[in-house]
Order: structure tokens, then C-alpha cells, then sequence
């Protein structure tokens, strides 16, 4: 009666993989009270993406449910809302915007590696997310969070997206049906809205003169005047959850990845060491980029048939849900050989690969407004990690499991070995 619900919730990476490895590029999942076609091929998710994006939207019962919890920002947002806040938040993502933060990320980075342990096995996952929690916090709200109030909204936060990928498998379940762990999405949406419209009342009593992300956001206007508190609730919410959780977990992974690569780790302390800039080596930019692709931080892009389509060949109805997934993509051999091996390199040079075959941060129109700000991020902070502590196998497992982003069941743990010269 539940058809693959069971195993769709467990959200396992393997379940996907053996789905594709069995059926293909394109299958249907059947959830006993919907049907997912998932796409794990970059041409086809050309298609759904770019070519087709106006064919393949956000509407359905999942994308209202996430719409409730999370509101209208720019992720979630359609029409002529969503190309108003575009080109008004265009603004603020632009390069040399991003690089006007670059001394808050570096600050933050150095302060956060003072509180690491060398020579014990850790969960890396907590720190990143508690690092990017700050970061985000500071480039997004300014530094004037007290420390409980930033540990309620991190705690909040990581509740809401923890629910994520339960909605976006039992959106079409009728709503009368208890869901597991609704009572606490309620108080933690309650919690972010709390903290955030207080931030947004003291900015418009004060005048907003800060230069976080919200203060800007406040003083910005376009010809039909400026954004209302809901609609600055909203798009600080989606900034917030996608610039903290995926950059966190692409570090993590990425970090213990690398604890397996000794000769690789030297080579770029080597180069972090001579004192260029972490930013401009093409090596440490290659590695990042393999850890994107290897542990895509979001797996999955929801979206669905507008009208009746085709797709690979396939009758797509109108109305059917699609996941696109870059884990799967990420994964399929024929765009990257020995997908499962770490190869930091294929990044480097000229390839023949289609142009979603890397897509960490989506594609089309659509792509991740933050995607210089998250590689900014992530890159200055796995040079200040490295430059300071030489990661080591830690000798537990860690499982990758889906949710809003990729985390995991029981950690990412790597052991750091810290460095006589830091």
C-alpha cells in the first residue's frame, strides 16, 4: 500500500542508487499515495531546469506545505514575486558585495578554529554547522546576537530543515494526518519568526544603518516600494537555511574525505602555507568542488510537471512531482569515472562533461544566489582548517543520509592533528 514510502523515508543515499542502477537514469518511485519520477541525468535535468524551467515549477502539495513552514522567499517563491526579489537580491549577491564580507568569514573562521581539539576523534559536522551557524548569522543579522538567542534560532533552524525531506515525501498525504514530529516544526517556526521580526522592527526603528544583509535588505526599495516584514521574514529565513547547513556539510565531508588523502593534504598545506591567497589556488578551489560533487549538500530539487510533458522519452503528466537529484548525477559513471573515488583534479583543465554534471547549486534561472558567497565560504574556511591541523582517519563510519541538505545519523567524524607551525 506504501509502495518504496518506507525506504524513501529512511533516506538513505544507497536505496536511490541501487533505483537507478536497476531502472536508469529516469524512474518512478511509487509512494502508495503518489508517484516521484526522479532524474538522475544531467541532460535530462537540463531539460527540467533550464530549457523547460517554465514546464516544470514549485507548485504542488509539497511545495505548499514547505511554503507554510518556511514562507514565500526567493527559493520558494513564483511569478512576478519571485523575479522582483531576484533582481532586488541580485544586488546584494553580486561579486564584489560577497568579497566585502570576506573579513567577517576570516575572523570568524580563525575564532571558531580556537575552539578545536587536536588528537581526539570529533564529530566535524557539529563544529562546521556551529562555524557557518556564526557566519551566517553575522553576514545575514550583524554581530548583535546575544548567545542564546543565536543558539535558539541555530537550534530552531536545524529542526525545521531536519523536516524537510518528511515533507517533501508525504505532501500529498491528507492533511489530517498526524505527522511525526509536527509539534516541534510548529515551535520552531514560531521560535524563527520571533527572533527574526524583532531584528526587523529594531532596523526600522533605528534607520538600518548596519551593513549585514538585513540591514541592506531594509533599506533597499524598488518601484513598488519596499519589502514588508513578512515578505524580509521570509527571504532572511531561506538565506539563512541555505547558507549555513549545505557550506557546513560540504566542509565536514570534504575534511573527512581528505583525512583518507595524506598526499594531497600535504600538497595543499604546502601551497597554503607559501601565504598566497586561499582563493586564488586552483587545487584547493578543485578539492572543494570535489567535495561538493561527491556529497552534493542538497540532493535533491523538487519540482513539478506544470502541463503534460515528455521527458527522456517518457509521459510526464501534468501535476507529477519530479526530484531532481545531483547526488545521483553527481554519481553516474558516465560523467565521472570511479565516481566513488576523490579525485580532486577532474575539476582542473578541460573536460567534455554537460554543464549539470556538477550542479551543487542547482541550475537554470534558479541557481543558488549564494553560490559565490557559499564557495567563498567554504574555501576560506578549509585553508584556515588545514593551515592549522592536518585531518586523520578516524576509525568510525559515518553514514550520509538526505534531509533538506545531506547529514548524517551518527556524525562525520575525523580526528585533527594539530600542526607545529600553526
Amino acid at each position: 500500500m506504501i509502495g518504496s514510502l518506507h525506504q524513501v523515508v529512511r533516506r538513505r543515499p544507497e536505496f536511490f542508487e541501487r533505483a537507478q542502477a536497476l531502472c536508469g537514469a529516469l524512474f518512478v518511485l511509487d509512494l502508495g499515495v503518489d508517484e516521484l519520477v526522479v532524474v538522475g541525468d544531467a541532460l535530462l535535468a537540463e531539460d527540467v531546469l533550464h530549457r523547460r524551467v517554465e514546464h516544470f515549477d514549485k507548485g504542488g502539495n509539497m511545495w505548499d506545505l514547505v511554503r507554510e513552514r518556511i514562507g514565500q522567499g526567493l527559493t520558494f517563491s513564483e511569478g512576478e514575486l519571485w523575479r522582483r526579489q531576484r533582481r532586488l537580491l541580485s544586488h546584494e549577491f553580486r561579486r564584489s558585495r560577497v568579497q566585502a564580507f570576506r573579513a567577517v568569514i576570516a575572523e570568524t573562521v580563525d575564532e571558531q578554529l580556537g575552539q578545536l581539539d587536536s588528537g581526539e576523534a570529533i564529530d566535524l559536522s557539529r563544529w562546521s554547522e556551529r562555524l557557518l551557524a556564526t557566519m551566517t548569522a553575522r553576514v545575514l543579522l550583524g554581530g548583535e546576537l546575544d548567545l542564546d538567542t543565536f543558539e535558539r534560532l541555530r537550534a530552531a533552524f536545524s529542526t525545521l530543515l531536519g523536516g524537510f525531506m518528511l515533507g517533501a515525501v508525504t505532501g500529498a498525504l491528507p492533511r489530517w494526518l498526524p505527522v511525526p514530529g509536527a509539534g516541534r516544526l510548529e515551535s520552531a517556526t514560531r521560535t524563527i519568526h520571533e527572533i527574526i521580526l524583532a531584528m526587523i522592527a529594531e532596523r526600522r526603528r533605528t534607520g538600518a544603518t548596519g551593513q549585514d544583509l538585513l540591514s541592506t535588505l531594509v533599506r533597499a526599495t524598488e518601484a513598488d516600494g519596499p519589502m514588508s516584514d513578512q515578505q524580509l521574514l521570509d527571504e532572511i529565513i531561506v538565506l539563512y537555511v541555505a547558507g549555513y547547513e549545505t557550506t557546513a556539510s560540504a566542509l565536514a565531508w570534504t575534511t573527512k574525505t581528505l583525512a583518507d588523502q595524506p598526499e594531497l593534504v600535504a600538497e595543499l598545506q604546502g601551497q597554503i602555507d607559501a601565504g598566497e591567497d586561499a582563493t586564488a589556488l586552483p587545487l584547493l578551489d578543485a578539492t572543494f568542488r570535489e567535495g561538493l560533487r561527491m556529497y552534493a549538500p542538497a540532493p535533491f530539487l523538487p519540482r513539478r510537471a506544470a502541463r503534460d510533458e515528455v521527458l527522456g522519452g517518457y509521459a510526464i503528466p501534468a501535476g507529477r512531482q519530479l526530484l531532481v537529484m545531483p547526488w545521483l548525477i553527481h554519481h553516474n559513471p558516465r560523467y565521472w569515472p570511479s565516481p566513488a573515488r576523490f579525485d580532486p583534479r577532474r575539476h582542473l583543465g578541460e573536460h567534455a562533461r554537460p554543464r549539470l554534471a556538477w550542479m551543487p547549486f542547482g541550475a537554470g534561472k534558479r541557481v543558488c544566489i549564494g553560490m559565490g558567497l557559499g564557495m567563498l565560504e567554504g574555501t576560506l574556511a578549509l585553508a584556515g582548517l588545514l593551515r592549522r591541523f592536518t585531518p586523520r582517519p578516524a576509525g568510525r563510519p559515518s553514514q550520509p543520509m538526505f534531509s533538506g541538505t545531506l547529514s548524517s545519523a551518527d556524525g562525520v567524524w575525523v580526528r585533527l592533528e594539530r600542526r607545529a607551525c600553526s
